[in-house]
């Protein structure tokens, strides 16, 4: 004869995570794996949050991206593509919860790109020590996406210390990089 337990859970999170932790105790609940074995398993965790695919104005209303850091730039003209990989700051986002890490790398692909520059910097960049941090966005009268960025390394008497990046894209995807801390 088994024992029947009852469960009550309080799950908190947005509607991608609330389904993926459902997910995840159902599959609990069907192999019936202990709840420790499950929670040292790593294995059974979602790897990456699901994949946004959104407009330029959709992406800089969504994400706020005010004191998060740009790690490397990844510039393909041939292929139309330009990758931001961004220490992100998950906590400055209207939809974050608790449940989620406070700062995560994220990858943020524009696609058919027809418009990209950075004042003072090549094409492509993986950013070691001092990386610029992302100070606001904007859309432009002409659609492209603007990043104001700053960089201390940069600083010197009379220079800019705000270097521009400028980005004309169809559309943005955004993917997290890291696994989620459940």
């Amino acid at each position: 004869k088994k024992a029947t337990t009852v469960l009550k859970l309080k799950i908190i999170g947005t509607s991608t995570i609330l389904s993926q932790k459902v997910e995840l105790i159902c599959t609990l609940m069907k192999t019936e794996i202990p709840l420790k074995t499950a929670l040292t398993n790593r294995t059974l965790f979602p790897k990456k949050m699901e994949m946004v695919k959104l407009t330029l104005a959709e992406f800089e209303y969504k994400y706020y991206l005010h004191d998060s850091d740009i790690e490397k730039i990844e510039y393909d003209a041939e292929n139309k593509t330009l990758t931001l990989t961004i220490e992100f700051c998950f906590w400055m986002q209207n939809w974050y919860d608790k449940t989620t890490p406070k700062n995560g790398l994220i990858a943020v692909t524009f696609e058919n790109v027809s418009n990209y520059s950075y004042d003072g910097y090549e094409p492509s960049k993986l950013f070691s020590d001092c990386t610029p941090e992302i100070l606001q966005t904007e859309i432009a009268d002409d659609g492209a996406l603007i990043i104001y960025t700053f960089e201390f390394v940069r600083y010197e008497p009379g220079e800019d210390l705000y270097p521009v990046m400028k980005i004309k894209a169809d559309n943005v995807e955004v993917t997290e990089l890291e696994r989620y801390n459940l």
